[in-house]
């Protein structure tokens, strides 16, 4: 059929939340401050305003679909950007790549599609004994897991270099990448299916892709955003799995798609677990292919019952909304057909329908209404809720982080340009000018040492909790262990309860990230009082402008707590090596064995990759934070030069009103900051300078 008597139950409610308003306001508000800045900032400053504005315009949140493999994370990626089948989306075939789709952001140099692929190192690392897969499954001491999984990397690269010829060693490392794309076009670089599914135009690529970045405009969001389709989590193929969970640490927002049909199985749960206790308030959870259920609107609500239940079990249920919805139905409403649907699909769509018009509620053109007639797919819904997201968990962090460095630089401009304007700006006493900079100075390595202490002590402290976590769980273990070799259980039926220790890893780590923060804030807090009193030493005047602080960023995510661990990787393998005939005490050597292997490298892993970076990197932050108020002290040293002052400044007129420009701007700049980070700020300065006195 061409139409369908649905069409009005299936389109797009366009979403008006105050998010959204929200999040439009504040881009155009930070962009217009910062062209103002632009032409009112001393000329070293302009150099970092133009890159301040570059950085916040090409900004995008990302959004990934994560999932079990064929859960509809494509189709439903397909039908948020309002586009059927642009990605493949088929039975047979499943995505292999991670594929970012760029929507309403700025193309490089015209490219529409991107596609990289693997080089000669990336291959060897899958399969050298450096590699992570072999180092994963040595730690195991999985002898022959290591063997089936170093014949699949090798099978796929025979048999890629034997689909591509001599252009396999020509692409490696290399790009294609297109001025327009479309369905049959992505299909050769991302698809892949069982081998005798795919056709020769199908995949071609596949295997030899690594990321894949595709650019267009959709009028279903206001802001620039990139939507990730990921493979699937319990893909066959343990390197795509890999390339899902480290592009989870690049998301900004996570979508987890779950069936209907099964909604949180043990791998569901187990992944939204996970990304609780990592992502905190960036989770949403979507029911899909409910136009498989054949009484969708009261089976919705068990479904949603169930659902709560089991998270509320697991301290997941406060903040992650549920959608339910249907990606085909979606699409059907794009192609404005149901030829493609199956005549079940179209009873349950009618039958849902029906019930929710006889309990229709005031509020149904609301996309958040779970009774909402409109758009019964619950692609509107899903919409409401990223904007939601990204508005309260990215945009306003990231506004308030650039507001704040923008308005640092304007209050720099105004201290140096409030002196040339002044008649007695030769008057500049130059003692003072060099016992400020030296204070400046000292302050720089009383807070590099202060961060080398605290970094040491940081790191102790994710070491010693990881320890407790690997210690707790290998003592429930053995003792399970020891049950079933000794007959108080099957040992067929014991598996390592992985996800406890994981859960404890993260509590240690969430500890360290809190304690860290709160540190940082100190710190920074009383590095401002210090340059306060550095510049009124200088200027001999308390009246000087307010000095923002440098903003400290959240410590990252771990990374090394996501990955798949050894112990994962043995339960997978049916145990074959605890039914070796050795030992009841070699079983339990070689698991501990395994486990201390991965606490070790988890440690490592941890300290060095995330704590030891992030430290490093805000150190450099706060140094050169007091090193910019140095050279500002310093160029007021030079007031004596009136050619260099009027330079800088211009004619007085010009002074004045670049001067005023800088203020006003500053009032906007502090007003996107947000009152409740400025309060925070202001209080723990009070606090240290109570201290101080």
């Amino acid at each position: 059929m061409s139409s369908n008597p649905f069409d009005e139950y299936l389109q797009p409610v366009k979403s008006t939340t105050q998010e959204i308003e929200d999040t439009r306001e504040a881009r155009n508000d930070l962009s217009g401050a910062l062209h103002r800045l632009e032409g009112a900032v001393v000329p070293e400053d302009v150099t970092t305003i133009e890159e301040l504005m570059d950085a916040f315009e090409e900004y995008a949140p990302k959004v990934a679909l994560i999932g079990q493999v064929k859960a509809g994370k494509t189709a439903l990626v397909n039908a948020l950007i309002g586009t059927s089948d642009l990605l493949p989306s088929d039975v047979n075939p499943w995505t292999s790549v991670v594929t970012s789709m760029h929507v309403n952001c700025i193309a490089p140099k015209g490219k529409k599609a991107i596609f990289r692929f693997f080089d000669n190192k990336d291959w060897d690392d899958l399969v050298s004994d450096s590699g992570r897969i072999v180092k994963l499954a040595k730690r195991a001491k999985l002898d022959s897991r290591l063997k089936e999984l170093t014949e699949q990397i090798q099978g796929l690269r025979e048999r890629t270099e034997g689909r591509l010829g001599r252009n396999f060693k020509m692409l490696l490392g290399n790009q294609h990448s297109f001025s327009s794309y479309n369905g049959d076009l992505v299909k050769r670089y991302v698809c892949l299916g069982e081998e005798e599914a795919i056709l020769e135009k199908e995949g071609r690529f596949a295997d030899l892709t690594k990321s894949a970045d595709l650019f267009i405009e959709s009028e279903h969001f206001d802001y620039p955003v990139t939507i990730a389709d990921t493979p699937g989590v319990n893909d066959p193929f343990l390197v795509r799995e890999a390339a899902t969970l480290e592009n989870l640490g690049k998301s900004d927002v996570c979508v987890v798609v779950l069936s209907a049909h099964q909604a949180l199985s043990s791998v569901d749960l187990g992944l939204m677990r996970l990304l609780k206790s990592l992502r905190s308030k960036r989770l949403i959870a979507f029911v899909n292919r409910i136009d498989e259920l054949p009484d969708p609107h009261n089976q919705i609500e068990e479904i949603r019952a169930y659902i709560s239940d089991v998270l509320q079990k697991q301290n997941l249920s406060d903040e992650i909304p549920i959608i339910f919805g249907s990606a085909a139905w979606a699409d059907a409403a794009i192609t404005n057909s149901f030829d493609n649907l199956p005549e079940d699909s179209v009873e349950s769509l009618a039958s849902l329908v029906e019930a929710r018009a006889s309990v229709l509620d005031p509020g149904a053109n609301d996309p958040e209404n779970i009774n909402n007639l409109a758009d019964v797919s619950g692609i509107s819904a899903l919409r409401a809720a990223i904007n939601q997201k990204v508005w309260q968990e990215v945009y306003r962090p990231r506004v308030a982080f650039d507001a704040n460095k923008a308005r640092r630089l304007a209050e720099r401009s105004v201290l140096y340009l409030s002196e040339v304007q002044k008649d007695e700006r030769l008057k500049i006493d130059p003692v003072k000018i060099g016992q400020a900079m030296s204070s400046l100075q000292m302050g720089q390595k009383a807070v590099s040492k202060a961060m080398d202490d605290y970094r040491a002590k940081a790191k102790e402290q994710i070491k010693q909790g990881i320890a407790a976590a690997y210690h707790d769980f290998n003592y429930h273990e053995e003792r399970n262990l020891k049950n079933c070799l000794s007959g108080r259980g099957k040992l067929k039926d014991w598996a390592p309860n992985t996800e406890a220790l994981r859960t404890e890893l993260n509590a240690a780590y969430n500890s360290y990230s809190a304690d860290t923060l709160t540190f940082l804030q100190r710190l920074s807090a009383k590095i401002v009082t210090n340059v306060s009193k550095a510049y009124s030493l200088a200027l001999n005047s308390d009246d000087i402008p307010r000095i923002t602080p440098q903003p400290v960023p959240e410590p990252p995510l771990p990374l090394s707590l996501m990955r798949t661990m050894s112990v994962d990787l043995r339960a997978t393998s049916s145990m074959d090596w605890l039914r070796r005939k050795f030992s009841k005490s070699v079983y339990i050597e070689q698991f501990l064995d395994i486990s201390n292997d991965d606490l070790h490298a988890t440690i490592a892993e941890t300290c060095d990759d995330v704590v030891e970076t992030y430290l490093l990197k805000v150190t450099a932050d706060l140094i050169a934070f007091l090193e910019e108020h140095h050279a500002t002290i310093e160029s007021f040293g030079k007031l004596d030069d009136e050619a260099l002052a009027e330079t800088l400044a211009g004619s007085d007129d010009e002074l004045a009103v670049r001067i005023r420009s800088l203020r006003d701007t500053s009032d906007i700049l502090y007003a996107l900051e947000g009152a409740d980070l400025e309060d925070a700020l202001d209080q723990e300065r009070e606090a240290l300078e109570e201290e101080l006195a």
